[in-house]
């Protein structure tokens, strides 16, 4: 959440990621809530370490003022307005590689 980066309060976990065509990837990930209060959105989930040459395919922009600054990141449309504790919601990052 822009201006506060919300990442110690959820707990991030990846699906299994799948191959396409044209070195295209998916990566389904899912985020829970593990604070004791509700977390107020929208959310974005920002990507950081990408390896050179990965690229994020859905990115909707990039990180401006929570960490990490200039990271691509994707709005989660699906996610609620509150994410109540212990509830989740789930995006899918899909990725591009040069080769």
């Amino acid at each position: 959440l822009c201006p506060n980066d919300i990442s110690s309060l959820v707990q991030v976990q990846t699906g299994k990621g799948s191959a396409g065509a044209e070195n295209s990837y998916t990566q389904p990930v899912t985020i829970r809530n593990t604070a004791r209060h509700a977390i107020g959105g929208p959310f974005n989930i920002a990507v950081d370490n990408l390896p050179s040459g990965v690229t994020l395919a859905n990115a909707t922009g990039t990180a401006s003022c929570a960490a990490p600054a200039a990271s691509p990141l994707v709005r989660a449309t699906a996610a609620p307005l509150w994410l109540a504790p212990g509830a989740s919601f789930s995006s899918t990052l899909n990725l591009r590689t040069a080769s």
